[in-house]
C-alpha cells in the first residue's frame, strides 16, 4: 500500500472515533490527537523506514502529519526496490532462503531492542520511549499543578438523565422479578412421579 493511502487510511479511521458512544455519559467522544496519531503512524511504517527517521534525526512527533507525509514519501521513492533490476527467478529464491537461515541462526534484528510499551523493537529502549515520556512529562505536571496526576471529573447529571436511568434500572429488576416468579411458578407445577412398581 503507498504511504498516501495507509496515512490517508489511518486518518480516516481516526475520524471515526467522533461517532463511537462517548466513554462517560454526556460526555463526547474524541479522536486521537496529532501526536498520538504520529506516533502510530510511525510505528505502522517499514522499520527500514523508521531506521533512516533516526539516520536523519527526523522526530515525527515534533512536526506535523504533512511532514509525516512528505518524508515518508520520499522515503518510499528513495528506498522503493520496484525500480531495481529485476534478479533472476532462481538467484532471488536461493536469497530468500539463505535469509531465512540467516534469521534463524542469529538474534532476530528486529527485536534488538525491548521497550515495557511496544515490546521488541529495532528502534529503543524503555528509557529510550518518547511515548513513556510524553506520559510522564503530563504527570509530572498534573503533580505540579495540584492534580496529583489525576483528571478530575466534573460531571453533574441532569435530572432527565437521573430519571432515564432510574426508569431503565426499575424496568431491568421488574424483567428479571418476572424471570424468577415465572421459574417459581414452573417448579410448584412440578409433580414427582415413580416409574418402579412396588
Amino acid at each position: 500500500m503507498p504511504v498516501r493511502e495507509y496515512i490517508a487510511r489511518v486518518i480516516e479511521i481516526n475520524n471515526y472515533l467522533e461517532e463511537f458512544p462517548p466513554v462517560t455519559i454526556g460526555g463526547n467522544a474524541t479522536k486521537l490527537p496529532d501526536d498520538e496519531l504520529l506516533d502510530l503512524l510511525e510505528f505502522g511504517i517499514p522499520i527500514k523506514w523508521q531506521r533512516q527517521m533516526q539516520v536523519q534525526n527526523f522526530e515525527p512527533t515534533a512536526g506535523t502529519l504533512r511532514e509525516f507525509q512528505d518524508f515518508c514519501e520520499r522515503l518510499e521513492i528513495a528506498l522503493d526496490d520496484n525500480g531495481a533490476d529485476p534478479k533472476p527467478k532462481q538467484a532471488a529464491e536461493k536469497e530468500k532462503g539463505n535469509k531465512k537461515r540467516r534469521r534463524n541462526n542469529r538474534n532476530d534484528e528486529d527485536s534488538k531492542h525491548y521497550c515495557m510499551l511496544h515490546g521488541h523493537n529495532p528502534t529503543h529502549t524503555t528509557e529510550q520511549c518518547r511515548t513513556l515520556k510524553k506520559e510522564a512529562e503530563k504527570h509530572k505536571k498534573g503533580s505540579e499543578n495540584g492534580e496529583k496526576g489525576r483528571k478530575k471529573r466534573n460531571y453533574n447529571p441532569s435530572k432527565e438523565e437521573i430519571h432515564a436511568l432510574a426508569t431503565y434500572a426499575k424496568q431491568a429488576m421488574k424483567k428479571e422479578y418476572d424471570n424468577v416468579t415465572e421459574e417459581l411458578k414452573t417448579f410448584e407445577n412440578m409433580s414427582v412421579s415413580s416409574n418402579e412398581d412396588p
